[in-house]
């Protein structure tokens, strides 16, 4: 069995969990969650949802979306999940089609024939007339670049998982070369591994927005969630406003520890969504994530607790 929790967490070091992926669902009411996850192993223990890859890779979630309309019959729900291994070097990705009601996986593609591995495509996905924008994150110049190329949205997912019928956005035109993809944001920028981009009428206009961490200064020292919007999905992405500087950043204290009591090693913030279900009438919702960098700090949940912060827009609707 693989050791993932090592002393002095686990004394002696033991498996104490298997799932890298899992689904978590709230109910209507507001009141109830429910975990999807893969069977139980002979340990006992969870399986990932979706499950592992061959090669002692794992499928990391990238972006999900509901597609068509008129009725629920119509109705696609397809994730994007990104290959990783143990060092978190990234080997491509796989789409997978849900049941739009139970989530139970239908079917799961491996994307084949992308031209390389520099861009994460699916960290972030909309549709808009008729096309299905899929934004990807990769680094140029050491700076981690926010990209997008497209497709029909209404094509089956072999289709959709078939990279010969996407386009690619070059800066002046849609391109067939999806090695021609050009960053979308200031190129003296770098934004977070994981954003979404999410569509709003502010002051009567459509606006496409997304929420980032200023990455240009070293990791661990990450704090800024900075906010992007452009007139039009494929960008530019411009008007860097710094909205809120995360307090959890570097921090060696958490809520209700003891006084004089401070972790092995300081809180990393990441990863900041815009959560448009919750969000209008002047503000927009935004969480971040929180994690500890010593394993001996893992005995302090609130170390692992997500965050959220409403962030004020003038005319948002």
């Amino acid at each position: 069995t693989e050791i993932n929790c090592p002393a002095p967490i686990c004394d002696p070091p033991a498996s104490s969990f298997i799932a890298r992926n899992s689904i978590v669902v709230l109910d209507k009411a507001r009141t109830h969650m429910r975990l999807l996850a893969g069977p139980k192993n002979e340990n006992g223990l969870s399986t990932s949802y979706f499950r592992d890859p061959a090669g002692g890779l794992n499928f990391w979630m990238g972006d999900a979306i509901l597609l068509g309309k008129g009725g629920k019959a119509k109705q696609r729900l397809f994730v994007f999940l990104h290959k990783f291994d143990p060092k978190l070097a990234f080997h491509g990705a796989a789409i997978a089609e849900l049941d739009p009601k139970t989530l139970a996986i239908r079917k799961t593609i491996v994307i084949n024939k992308l031209p390389n591995l520099s861009i994460h495509w699916g960290t972030a996905m909309i549709e808009d007339k008729g096309q299905l924008y899929i934004y990807g994150k990769g680094t140029r110049a050491g700076r981690k670049q926010m990209f997008v190329a497209r497709t029909n949205s209404d094509v089956p997912i072999e289709r959709l998982s078939d990279v010969s019928n996407w386009t690619a956005w070059n800066g002046q035109s849609w391109s067939s070369d999806l090695t021609a993809v050009m960053p979308i944001i200031p190129e003296t920028d770098g934004i977070s591994d994981e954003f979404n981009v999410v569509r709003f009428q502010i002051n009567g206009r459509m606006t496409y927005m997304f929420a980032g961490i200023d990455s240009t200064v070293p990791w661990g020292s990450w704090r800024d969630i900075t906010l992007y919007s452009s007139c039009s999905p494929q960008g530019p992405f411009t008007g860097k406003h710094v909205v809120y500087a995360m307090p959890e950043s570097n921090s060696f204290t958490l809520p209700g520890l003891t006084p004089g009591i401070k972790l092995r090693e300081h809180l990393v913030v990441y990863n900041p969504h815009i959560h448009s279900q919750f969000s209008g009438s002047g503000r927009l919702l935004i969480s971040y994530n929180l994690n500890r960098t010593h394993n001996a700090d893992t005995i302090y949940i609130d170390g692992y607790r997500p965050r959220f912060i409403y962030v004020p827009i003038a005319g948002l609707k």
